[in-house]
């Protein structure tokens, strides 16, 4: 599987820190969201649902971001080419949640940002535990989910073609207090050839 192409970004191997977890970060995709700190080597939500945006840069259409959970009890989410972010009713972009809930089967959504309402444009029968790998990239016109079981290696859960956000922007993350947490937070440009190719070799 070739993901990620991308370096990871943030490993938050550090002293306590935040919100936000460095001067690379921006706090609140939405304005009532809390910030993302650092606390003992793990990203977390300062309170409630936390959110954070990696604003020292941002990443063509062809993009991916991905992370490590390390604890699956809440959600999790994955922001690509997101605009706007901390403007209220403004920010637009794809979302991929995994779904924390503890009923079988358990699921990962694909969503789509409208002027900061998040619709599901699909839903993949499938579970991300506690010390996993979690990763989404959008190409060209097709996002996708991926994860990486304790041990394993990548592997690409589905897709869904969307066409309606085709520029670049920001990637970042979001998650509930009250036990959830990341590490090794990556992502980038990603490189085209290998995605395409390896969505090709999938069938998809």
């Amino acid at each position: 599987m070739l993901f990620p192409t991308t370096p990871i970004l943030d490993t938050f191997n550090r002293s306590n820190e935040g919100p936000p977890p460095s001067a690379s970060w921006t706090d609140s995709i939405f304005i009532s969201n809390s910030g993302l700190k650092v606390v003992s080597n793990t990203c977390v939500a300062d309170s409630g649902i936390g959110s954070a945006w990696w604003s020292a840069e941002q990443f063509d259409r062809n993009c991916e971001c991905y992370f490590t959970i390390i604890n699956d009890v809440l959600p999790h989410n994955i922001y690509l080419r997101l605009q706007n972010p901390g403007v209220d009713d403004s920010q637009s972009g794809y979302i991929v949640q995994h779904d924390s809930s503890s009923e079988d089967p358990r699921h990962v959504f694909i969503l789509r940002l409208d002027s900061g309402v998040a619709t599901v444009i699909s839903t993949i029968v499938a579970a991300v535990e506690s010390d996993a790998g979690f990763g989404a990239s959008a190409i060209e016109g097709l996002i996708s989910a991926y994860r990486k079981p304790f041990g394993g290696e990548w592997e690409l859960l589905g897709n869904v073609i969307d066409t309606t956000y085709s520029s670049g922007g920001y990637i970042g993350s979001s998650m509930s207090s009250g036990g959830g947490g990341i590490e090794n937070f990556g992502g980038g440009d990603a490189l085209v050839s290998m995605k395409l190719a390896t969505v090709l070799f999938a069938g998809n």
